[in-house]
């Protein structure tokens, strides 16, 4: 009996051991697969991650992203490179959750920046008058240090501390206008003060007084003017312009007196013969006859009534010629007019 009753016993527990060493193996055959395409999965999704993180990174640091939001641009750069960093190493779960977190970092550089805009709209505005007016070029210690504390007042909306930012920024908006008026007296008013102060130097006072003094004047009238409405810019680059061509005139008249006033007669006479064959040279230009038998100042006066004369024939030409058009286009017109009337009558006429 007992022979019989061990075989038996050694057979069964034969055949669930075999069966349950298949079933092992089948659960490994169903497993080891779906973990190699989770891992794949993983990795593809780790990669796609990287790679738009990067471009989006790339795109915002194309515009002015970084002058609105450093702090958040900053950290933004930081992890990303822990992205790339984790990507080079295969932790891809640690890879992707980094470049999700670059994606957020750039939502909300952008979200300050449209922050910051609003809070410091005077500011920026002024600020792009200054870059308009080339002021980084013209005063540049100046503007930079401004833009520094621009950016301080920034830092400090990005980390939340708006009340300090904005009561800095009434003190930094008066001091960019100060600087927008800087920039306009160094432009349009400092080459007139420059003209006039070499006018100075070289004795102007002594051999053109009369200029001179009119183009102190005008240099004068040119700060006050400028000072009192430098919003204008139009009007401040006339008033500069003029004041130029003031001292300019009176600087050069100062030569020329001075020059002058040291010549004996033949070197006088020398002189008066070069104006007399310029003189003529515009004769020629304006078709005139020859007037260097006439005194100098007789033979400007009578060029100038050549050129105005030639002046009014040339206006009155043009004058003919523009009425002349004028005409024409008027007669177009009313052949239009008729034209169109036509096209209806004849619509009406159809319709009927």
């Amino acid at each position: 009996m007992l022979r019989t009753f061990l075989p038996s016993t050694l057979i069964i527990l034969s055949i669930l051991i075999t069966g349950c060493a298949n079933k092992v193996t089948s659960n490994q055959n169903i497993i080891e697969p779906y973990i190699a395409d989770q891992t794949e999965e993983d990795s593809a999704s780790s990669e796609r991650a990287l790679i738009e993180a990067e471009n989006q990174y790339d795109a915002v640091l194309q515009g002015d992203i970084e002058f609105y939001s450093p702090l958040t641009i900053q950290k933004a750069k930081e992890t990303l490179k822990l992205a790339q960093s984790k990507e080079l190493t295969a932790d891809k779960q640690d890879s992707l959750k980094a470049s999700n977190n670059v994606l957020l970092l750039l939502k909300s550089a952008q979200k300050n920046k449209e922050k910051v805009e609003r809070l410091l709209k005077k500011i920026l505005t002024q600020k792009k008058i200054l870059d308009n007016l080339k002021t980084p070029h013209i005063l540049t210690a100046e503007y930079n240090a401004q833009v520094s504390n621009i950016k301080n007042i920034i830092q400090k909306i990005e980390n939340n501390e708006e009340a300090e930012a904005l009561k800095a920024s009434d003190k930094i908006y008066s001091d960019l206008q100060t600087l927008e008026l800087n920039t306009l007296l160094a432009i349009h008013w400092a080459p007139a003060q420059k003209t006039l102060q070499k006018a100075k130097e070289e004795g102007a006072i002594n051999f053109a007084k009369k200029s001179f003094l009119l183009a102190s004047d005008a240099v004068n009238n040119a700060e006050n003017l400028i000072r009192s409405d430098y919003k204008n810019h139009s009007k401040v680059e006339i008033n500069g312009t003029t004041a130029l061509r003031v001292a300019q005139k009176a600087l050069y008249t100062s030569r020329d007196a001075k020059f002058l006033s040291g010549l004996d007669h033949e070197q006088a006479e020398g002189v008066v013969l070069r104006f007399q064959d310029l003189i003529a040279k515009i004769g020629v230009a304006l078709k005139s006859k020859d007037l260097r038998h006439m005194a100098l100042e007789d033979q400007a006066n009578a060029l100038a009534q050549v050129a105005e004369t030639q002046s009014s024939r040339l206006a009155a030409s043009l004058n003919e010629k523009i009425a002349d058009l004028e005409e024409q286009l008027s007669q177009l017109k009313i052949k239009q007019d008729v034209l169109i009337k036509e096209e209806a009558i004849s619509e009406e006429a159809i319709i009927e």
